[in-house]
């Protein structure tokens, strides 16, 4: 038979691993905080993509839209908080209502700037002219490098002006598709 003291402390000790589990969970679900969908295809949450850049990719996503079906939706972050990035346009994608034209006719170009990842997320209506193999070409071939040199605001990078902050590691070939 238990004693009142062995009950409390397998209560003590029921209590303190739901505790630490709860925490474990907490920290587990550290997640990158997404603003909420606007009328808009440039989300710079990085804030590493210049003003004039930003209008100038804004107004050509609306006319690729237009005459094409296909949207494009650039994302930057400045941190993943833990998360992966696929996570982050998992949920971001459902919310900002990315990929839900009829024909899911739509492309995520995305950047975590502090982990150096890159990731372009497709549609599955542009896979037949966006190949998972073009798209890591896309990235080995024109995004990487950019990066490398500190280029981070498209379309045009601006000569002299890095975005990136001094002293970052090169940007890893990493990728995912």
């Amino acid at each position: 038979m238990n004693s009142p003291c062995d009950a409390m402390k397998t209560l003590t000790r029921t209590i303190s691993m739901a505790a630490a589990l709860l925490a474990a969970t907490a920290t587990a679900q550290a997640r990158v905080d997404l603003p909420p969908h606007e009328d808009r295809s440039v989300y710079d949450l990085a804030d590493v993509i210049t003003t004039e850049h930003e209008q100038s990719m804004e107004r050509s996503h609306r006319e690729l839209l237009g005459k094409t079906g296909v949207a494009i939706a650039v994302v930057t972050l400045p941190r993943l908080e833990g998360e992966a990035l696929e996570e982050v346009l998992g949920r971001a994608g459902p919310g900002w209502g990315l990929g839900q034209e009829p024909g899911d006719r739509g492309i995520v170009v995305a950047l975590a700037m502090e982990e150096h990842r890159v990731l372009i997320a497709t549609g599955h209506g542009v896979e037949d002219f966006l190949p998972d193999e073009r798209v890591r070409m896309i990235i080995r071939r024109y995004i990487i490098p950019r990066l490398q040199r500190n280029e981070v605001s498209f379309p045009r990078a601006m000569p002299g002006r890095p975005r990136r902050p001094p002293g970052r590691q090169p940007w890893l070939q990493l990728f995912r598709v």
